[in-house]
């Protein structure tokens, strides 16, 4: 894991508050909170990755936004070498309610991805290859690495 120490805060298909991911988070003393999720449209056209940085409540916390953009362009390279189109990089005022909660509640950088359209057949077939699945997390690993390191 390239020396990160890696928390889940879930390992298995039963739901966790958000409220809890965030004190999870804070408990830990997390550098990083990443979300992954995938995505579904009910246009079936829709298709490919998108990056949430966080949005902060907080006023102390604007640097934590800031290295998170940095954070998701680095990570959309990672993306896109490994096949995936990019949709961009969004804000929760992007979405109707802003409803990210962990995004703008967690007192660290938060990057929240969604990785490709179960609605979409192009995406489902790159995210059910077991090789697509075994080379994305090096590839999101390497980024995160030199962000902390590299930069």
């Amino acid at each position: 894991a390239l020396g990160f120490k890696v928390v889940m805060t879930r390992t298995s298909d039963k739901f966790v508050e958000n409220s809890d991911r965030v004190a999870i988070t804070g408990a830990n003393k997390a550098d990083l909170l990443f979300s992954l999720h995938h995505n579904s449209a009910v246009a079936s056209a829709s298709g490919g990755l998108t990056i949430y940085p966080s949005v902060k409540n907080n006023p102390s916390t604007q640097a934590s936004f800031s290295e998170s953009k940095v954070l998701a362009e680095m990570l959309a390279g990672a993306y896109e070498s490994a096949g995936m189109s990019y949709r961009g990089s969004y804000q929760d005022i992007h979405i109707s309610g802003h409803t990210l909660y962990i995004m703008r509640n967690a007192q660290t950088r938060t990057i929240l991805t969604e990785i490709g359209f179960l609605s979409n057949a192009k995406d489902i077939k790159k995210i059910s290859n077991p090789a697509f699945q075994a080379d994305l997390p090096r590839r999101i690993a390497k980024q995160i690495y030199n962000f902390f390191y590299g930069r």
